[in-house]
Parts: structure tokens; sequence; C-alpha cells
């Protein structure tokens, strides 16, 4: 340091400030340890603070109004304090600095954090209540420097994320975690505008992907909808603002709400609240391990809520090292099993609906086209495996496709992946009407299933109420229930809204609502006129948590605050299952007679679903004697006698392949068989269905069929069960 400035320190540090708050420095007014300043609007405070150890200090900016500070900027990170008498001062021609005394002899003045300039007639820094301390000239009103330009581990409202670049100069801002909670020195992680054709945000380890948002759609990241449903943040993306500054910015669309996205010392990208009186984490990436940079490895996808397994190959593809995928090592990726094949015509796509786009490195955009233009334009590049439209428009891939996300079904706003087949893997038309057949038909008997697993719920609660002691046996053991609390659920409902609500039961109300992360979820409110307990109301809980099946749409969790009670599920977006079936005769022989409930009464009424959906007929028909029968023992009865193609329904005429009609069928009298022990498992009805070439086993009598003939017009009065109502609770 220039010794002719010595004077000019010392006789600024000789200075008094007064112990009124004030939100500015000059040369004369400088802050001095112990001091801060605070923002006009009193909305944020800037001073030094003690980080790892007490002899070891920094300076930074932090929320003024909140007990537990949050520190959202720092000075000199990278050069801690470690004695008691810093100063931050400015210099008449504008240089602001942090300096110490030395103490190792000899006297002066050390600067350990500086930003110089010149030529700047009359320097004034600033705290603003956006947080941001700004150096100006008052003499001609121009920024000169603010603390926003060089961000640290915290995005405030207002605060650009992004690049500025130019051919002589790249200068870029970025987020950098803390070395460890309580060290603001520089961490491990960063958090950046990724520059790429289609820019995508990411957090870094070193030079390493960790996570990525995705593409920019037109509210929010493609990756990362959680930030969809965010309605107290406006974000933007800008591209060539001033032409050569591409960055992230958001508003805060409340301005009484105190909020930052932070990256945390572990890598973590979190929005924080403050409310009721802490710090809240309202939304994260990573949700899941699916947002882990390239788990699945080249084509492949991730979905945390496949049953099958965390990865699955694209279409098309195989995993490219079998054992260590079975080992559940999914890094590997996928390979093709069929080359393409440029001199071969393809005339379609393969479509991936809802999913994170592909890693955006190797991707080319194409302004302005839309779904029909890409597609034209892709079938023309054979070096395209790959597209899909976002608002800038269309997005092209060549070479591999990494980090694919499948979001679960109606999460709303992500985008739809069009992927390019060889030629031999495009079913032809017969094959696609009949994948359209399953493709109802499963769903419809996973709707089913769930239904009868609520049936079980009531009746085991029915059960409860008749003898308390399973309740107080269950009190005392571990539940992995998530706790929620009220203000989360408050908000993600839109505080219990009309517009939220989803209908009235016997529980009370109940409401749709949305989670910090995106998840959608349903909230059963129990009604105030209820007479139940905290300690019933548990019980409750934990007898249904004990019947958490793969089957049951899942309890997330409960909240009790004051006189509320509420339950939070998963929500399904489908319709209430009466819509599909024509009602309550679905449950397996062994149940009925027995009251044994096992997956494979799952498969029972699966196998009447399908019957029903391919024949457009009750449960209950008139055979040609004009008696009651079951639809099962029907249509048994024609299949021994090898007419089961009259049980077809009338308004398929017939624009359908008898082959794959008689195959869904023989699965479907497989599936409603007497015997437990010759009922197929939901995995071999999903073998059965997807195979042309498999052999099936001749199916035996059907659950509730008669022994004797003569009984058949009666067959449906002995097994009639009538449920009047039933309440999920």
């Amino acid at each position: 340091m220039s010794i002719f400035l010595l004077p000019i320190l010392f006789l600024s540090s000789t200075q008094i400030i007064p112990s009124a708050a004030t939100d500015t420095i000059t040369p004369s007014q400088p802050l001095v340890a112990g001091q801060t300043l605070i923002s006009a609007g009193g909305t944020f405070e800037l001073g030094f603070f003690n980080a790892s150890s007490p002899s070891s200090s920094f300076l930074g900016i932090w929320y003024h109004k909140i007990p537990i500070r949050e520190i959202v900027w720092v000075a000199n990170r990278r050069s801690p304090i470690t004695t008691r008498n810093a100063t931050l001062s400015l210099t008449t021609n504008g240089n602001v600095l942090i300096t110490v005394s030395n103490v190792n002899g000899g006297g002066g003045i050390r600067a350990i954090w500086s930003k110089n300039f010149s030529d700047i007639k009359i320097p004034s820094l600033k705290l603003l209540d956006s947080g941001n301390l700004v150096l100006t000239d008052r003499a001609s009103g121009a920024i000169i420097w603010q603390s926003f330009y060089d961000p640290y581990n915290a995005l405030l409202p207002d605060m650009k994320l992004g690049l500025h670049l130019t051919a002589t100069s790249h200068f870029e801002k970025r987020l950098l975690s803390w070395k460890s909670p309580d060290d603001p020195s520089p961490g491990r992680y960063t958090f950046r505008l990724r520059h790429t054709n289609s820019s995508e945000l990411v957090v870094l380890n070193g030079s390493n992907i960790l996570y990525r948002t995705g593409p920019w759609t037109e509210d929010f990241w493609s990756g990362f909808p959680q930030m969809n449903s965010d309605h107290l943040l406006n974000l933007s993306s800008v591209y060539e603002d001033v032409p050569n500054d591409i960055y992230f910015t958001y508003e805060s669309a409340n301005q009484s709400v105190m909020t930052l996205i932070n990256l945390d010392p572990s890598g973590v990208l979190q929005r924080l609240v403050w409310l009721g009186g802490q710090w809240k984490q309202y939304w994260r990436m990573p949700v899941d391990k699916c947002d882990r940079y390239g788990t699945c490895g080249p084509f492949g996808v991730c979905n945390v809520h496949d049953p099958e397994g965390v990865c699955r190959c694209l279409q098309g593809f195989e995993p490219r090292m079998l054992v260590d995928w079975t080992l559940r090592d999914y890094s590997g990726g996928c390979e093709r099993k069929i080359a393409l094949d440029c001199s071969e015509r393809v005339d379609g796509f393969v479509k991936v609906s809802g999913v994170k786009p592909p890693d955006t490195e190797n991707v080319t955009v194409a302004a302005g086209l839309g779904l029909k233009d890409c597609n034209a334009l892709c079938l023309r590049q054979c070096s395209c495996v790959a597209y899909a439209v976002l608002k800038e428009g269309c997005l092209w891939w060549v070479g591999q496709l990494m980090d694919i996300k499948e979001f679960a079904q109606g999460t709303k706003g992500v985008v739809d992946l069009y992927l390019r087949p060889a030629a031999t893997e495009l079913d032809s038309a017969e094959s696609a009407k009949m994948k359209h057949i399953v493709a109802v038909v499963i769903p419809l008997g996973l709707a089913f299933i769930m239904f009868f697993s609520c049936f079980g719920i009531y009746t085991l609660k029915k059960k409860r109420k008749q003898g308390d002691g399973y309740a107080k046996e269950s009190r005392g053991e571990e539940m992995e229930l998530t706790v929620f609390d009220m203000s989360a659920i408050q908000i993600s409902t839109n505080n219990f809204s009309d517009e939220n609500k989803l209908g009235q039961g016997g529980f009370g109300p109940v409401y749709k609502g949305r989670l910090g992360d995106g998840q959608e979820i349903a909230v059963k409110r129990l009604s105030k006129s209820s007479d139940q307990g905290s300690d019933e109301f548990m019980n409750e809980v934990m007898v249904i948590a004990k019947l958490q099946h793969r089957n049951l749409v899942r309890l997330l969790g409960c909240c009790i605050h004051g006189e509320e009670r509420l339950l939070i599920y998963e929500y399904m977006p489908n319709k209430s299952l009466d819509s599909f079936i024509f009602g309550y005769g679905y449950m397996s022989p062994e149940y009925v007679m027995h009251g044994i409930f096992s997956v494979k009464s799952d498969v029972f009424s699966f196998g009447f679903i399908v019957l029903e959906i391919l024949t457009g007929k009750k449960n209950r028909v008139f055979d040609s004697n004009g008696s009651h029968v079951s639809l099962a023992g029907y249509a048994w009865r024609l299949w021994s006698e090898n007419k089961s193609l009259e049980l077809v329904d009338d308004a398929l005429k017939c624009g359908y392949p008898e082959k794959e009609v008689l195959r869904c069928m023989h699965v479907g009298l497989l599936c409603v068989q007497e015997g437990i022990e010759d009922t197929p498992t939901m995995a071999s009805v999903i073998l059965m269905l997807g195979s042309d070439s498999m052999t099936l086993p001749q199916p035996k009598r059907p659950g509730f069929y008669p022994t004797d003939d003569s009984k058949v017009a009666d067959m449906s009065t002995g097994n009639d069960i009538t449920l009047t109502m039933i309440q999920g609770r």
C-alpha cells in the first residue's frame, strides 16, 4: 500500500462516528468494529461479525430485523480478520478498504481487502434496502461498484447470476458456498449459469456437475418444476439484455416476505423464507436422487417413483453393462439394441412424456419452430437423436442423451422429449391398437387396486372401533411419518381457499395443495365439530400408517395445530374410480370366504376389469337361457366352447385384431380363477400381455362359479356384497 495513503487513513480513523444509525460511509465517516450500517428502511445491516472463532471476523451483510442471523454477503471471505481493530473506510478518491493495525511491531496500518478506483470526485458508500452495498459518485450520480456485482453464497431478489461476455473479457457472477456452516471461507461448491446453446443453471463440485435445472421454459427451469409452484417469486431469464449479458434473476412478489436463495456448504441450493420466527426451507435442489447428474448414465431415464427400480433405458435401448445394472449401478447407462441407419426411412418418433430435457451441451436451437416443424427438422438431420420444443424454439440433440429425469404424472410445466428410434422399432398399426387397449386396462386396474385397498382400511378401522386394544398397542412404535408444520400446509392450500377445495367427506373437507418442492398433496381437514382428541387422532394415523401398501394412496403425514387435525396424502389427479367401473363385485373368493387379503386379490380384481373393458358388460349378465350369471363364469363357459368372440363389445365392431383380443380375454380368465394358487402374479400378467410368443396355461373355473349348473340362476344371490358407504380416512 502506498505510504502516501497512510495520513489519510490515520485522519479517517480518528473520526468519531455518531451514535445514531446511518446507512452511508464517507471519507470522513468510516465504520469501525462494533458499529454497523442500517439501510434506510431498516431491512439490512452491515458490520463485522465473528465466524468460526471469536478471533476470526469478517465484514458482512445480514437481515437487520431477524434475530437469527443469515449472512447474505461477505467482503473479505478469503482474508479473515484476526485483530479487534478493523475499519471499513472510504478514501477521498473512492477506494474502499478494510484495514487493521499491525500488531507485530512498527505500528502502521495494513489493508486486507480493497476495491480500488480513481477519478471519483465525491465518493459515497451506501447500504440499500435491497441488501446491495453501492459505491456512487455523488457529483455525477453514477454507480461505480456494488456488492451485487460480487455475490457470495446468497442470491437476493433483483441480484443477477450470469455472464457478461465481450471479445476481450469474460466476467461471471456466481454463488460460492461457505467452507463450513461457521466458516465463510470459499467452499467446494458453485452455482452458476452454464452457457450453452440453451443455457441452464448448474451446481458444481469443482468442475464436475452435481445438479442442473434443465433449459429455461416460459416461467421456470424445465428440470426444476418446484419453481413453478413458487407463487411468491417472479422468475426471469434474460439473454442479450445489453448485447453481451446473459443472466438469471428474480423478484419477490410480496415485499413483506424476507427471502433468499442460498447455496449451503453441502452443495444444496435452497430457497429460505423467514416464517413463524425461523428460517424455513421453501424448496431445495436436489429433491431426490434423480436430480444428481448422470444417475442413470447415457440414454437412461431416472424416476424415483418407478417400482421396478430408479433407472430404466429409453425405448429401443438396453443396459450397456447388464450385471452392473442388475446390482443397481446404473452409471454405465444404456446403448441401442439396433443401430441407427440413415439409409432407412424413419417416419416417426417415440414420445417420452414429462421429463427434464437432456444435458444441453450437445443441443442446437432453431428459434421460432413449433412441434411440427421441429419434427421435420430432426427427420432431415441424420445426426439428430431427439428433439423438444420450448419457448425459445426447437431444441435438437446429437450424440448421447445424458441426465434425463422423469416426473410424476400430472406435474405441471414439464417437457415432452421425442426420441428417434431405429426404423424396425416403429410399431405396426395393429400393435399400436393393442398397446392402446393395454394402456387403458392397466391404469384402470391399478386405480381399482387402490380403491380395493381403501376398502381394507375401512374394514380394519371398523374392527378397531370395536375394541381399542390395537390402537393402544401401536402408540409406542416408531412411525416413519412426517409431522407437517401448519404454516406450510396453509401456504400449500392457499390458506384452505375454496378454489383449492376438492370435496367434502365424512371426515371433513379435502383440499388440494402443492408443497414447496412441487409435490401435489390432498389435505383432509377434520371437521371442527368432531369430538376426536389428539390421542384418538394419532391412534388412527398409526393404524393408517401401518396399512401403507404399494397399491394404496400413500399417507405422507399429519398435522396437529391447536384444534386442527389434518391428514396429508398423495394427490391422485385422476377421477373417482366409480366413473370408470360398473360397481363395488370385484372381491376375490379367498377374501369373501375367509377374509384373506393378498396381492393375488388385486390380480383377481384386475381380471374382472379386463373382462369388462373387452366385453362392455357388467359383472352380472344374462346367459342364453335368461339366467343371472357372473361375467367371469359366462366368459369361461364361452371360452370352453370356443365362442369367446361372442363376448366382444359390439362397439368395436370388426375393427380389432382377434388374436390380441383373445389373448387379453385369456389373461383376464387366468386372473379370476378360483384357486389362489392358480392365480398369476401381476408381474406375470404384464409379461403375458406384452408377449406374443409366451405360451399361456388354460384357465380353470373362475371364482364363485357353481359346481352344479342347476345353481347358475341363483349364484349371484349368495355372494352379493353390498357396501353402503366408504369414508376413506
